[in-house]
């Protein structure tokens, strides 16, 4: 090989191995140019759903209870005020069209506010209800009025009346065609902020009833007992009824006992147990709430979608 053709093949060579070297570079940024770097890509958003839900900034949220309405400004009981117009939008519960119409004294509320040169304006109110406390009470009936009141009256407290009205619901067990005077019963309500009244919102009969009164008749089947308040009440007895003495030999007239009984479907009463001279606690918790509540007794406490000064999230809501 002359020396004029080596010459010619070194720069040959030094092409070749520049052209393959550069090959793989512009393969790794194939399309119209180079590749951005890694850093400037988006990232997925974690867990590979979409963009994270921003959490209601609370500092827009007041809560607090109505002390008045006038006009377009709702007072609360602190005194501080907030104004509404007509873009503001309401819920209350049971109603799918509120208004500031269901913004009354006494009920409690939660709004989305918005800051202008005026004051707080609420974007949204939702009613939360009447800040009092449920009231529940189990005893016999001594006084009914259908449409208008009840009165109980309790193994261990005085009467209590309740005022009946369209939104009363009563309970009734198989085989109890009424509520009546005499029956054992479990009343739930409420008391209203401006009469003071208790209001019943339902009204519990119960299949069992617990008597204890004074023995005034007794034939081959039947007893017949005096409470404390009320009517006597007659008591059927089978073969069945168990008789628990202490002291004496039989139930005689005159005699302390206590009664407990089933209603039957025809609305006598059949005494399942009768016990005279026996120093028992009060069975009432067997028969309905434990106490002031119990596993008879219908949940009335239910949150709803606020509870009173808490958000969805649990934080605190900043009192009005």
């Amino acid at each position: 090989m002359n020396r004029k053709l080596k010459l010619l093949l070194v720069p040959l060579a030094g092409l070749a191995l520049l052209t393959a070297t550069a090959i793989p570079v512009l393969a790794k940024g194939q399309g119209n140019g180079p590749s951005a770097p890694a850093s400037a890509q988006a990232a997925p958003p974690p867990g590979g759903g979409g963009p994270a839900v921003k959490p209601p900034d609370l500092r827009n949220m007041v809560r607090g209870t109505v002390e008045s309405v006038s006009g377009n400004i709702i007072t609360f009981k602190s005194g501080n005020t907030l104004a509404v117009d007509a873009n503001t939008k309401y819920t209350a519960p049971k109603k799918p069209k509120a208004s500031l119409a269901d913004v009354v004294k006494g009920v409690d509320i939660v709004a989305r506010v918005k800051k202008t040169d005026t004051g707080p304006l609420a974007v949204q109110v939702q009613v939360l209800g009447k800040i009092i406390g449920t009231v529940v009470h189990s005893g016999t009936v001594t006084a009914y009025t259908a449409g208008a009141s009840i009165t109980i009256t309790g193994p261990k407290g005085g009467p209590a009346t309740f005022i009946i009205n369209g939104d009363t619901k009563i309970n009734l067990p198989k085989g109890i065609a009424g509520l009546k005077t005499g029956d054992s019963v479990t009343v739930s309500g409420r008391t209203d902020p401006d009469t003071k009244t208790l209001v019943a919102k339902v009204i519990a009969v119960h299949k069992v009833r617990m008597v204890e009164g004074t023995v005034t008749a007794i034939t081959s089947g039947s007893l017949t007992v005096k409470p404390a308040t009320g009517d006597p009440i007659n008591f059927k007895t089978d073969k069945d009824t168990i008789f628990t003495l202490k002291g004496v030999s039989a139930v005689s007239v005159n005699d302390k006992v206590k009664v407990v009984a089933e209603v039957q479907e025809d609305g006598t009463l059949l005494a399942k147990a009768v016990m005279d001279g026996v120093s028992i606690p009060s069975m009432l918790g067997r028969f309905g709430p434990k106490g002031r509540q119990g596993p008879m007794a219908p949940n009335f406490n239910k949150p709803g979608p606020f509870t009173p000064g808490n958000s969805p999230s649990g934080r605190p809501i900043p009192k009005a």
